[in-house]
């Protein structure tokens, strides 16, 4: 089979997390291309739920130890408000919260 390209309806840590069975080793070099089925604001690390993994990814990203492309920076604006900043982070440990 000459495999080249292949569309994944879900993200790449999805992707990331399936076990190749042994003959499906073309599915390892081919082009991969992904679409989110569910975006949820705050979820920055793009794993399909807001968890402790996205406030820790805010805090880093709001103190300078990691660069907007650390997160998903699209889903970031939880506060909603058109801007990255504490505000949003706030949102999303009062989800986590509950």
């Amino acid at each position: 089979m000459n495999l080249t390209k292949v569309h994944y309806m879900g993200n790449e840590k999805a992707w990331n997390e399936i076990d190749v069975a042994e003959g499906n080793d073309v599915l390892l070099t081919a082009d991969i291309t992904f679409e989110e089925l569910l975006k949820i604001i705050g979820d920055v690390d793009g794993d399909g739920e807001i968890t402790a993994s996205d406030a820790l990814a805010m805090r880093k990203y709001l103190s300078g130890r990691t660069t907007a492309e650390g997160i998903n920076i699209d889903l970031a604006d939880a506060f909603e408000d058109g801007r990255i900043n504490a505000k949003d982070l706030l949102v999303i440990k009062k989800i986590l919260a509950q």
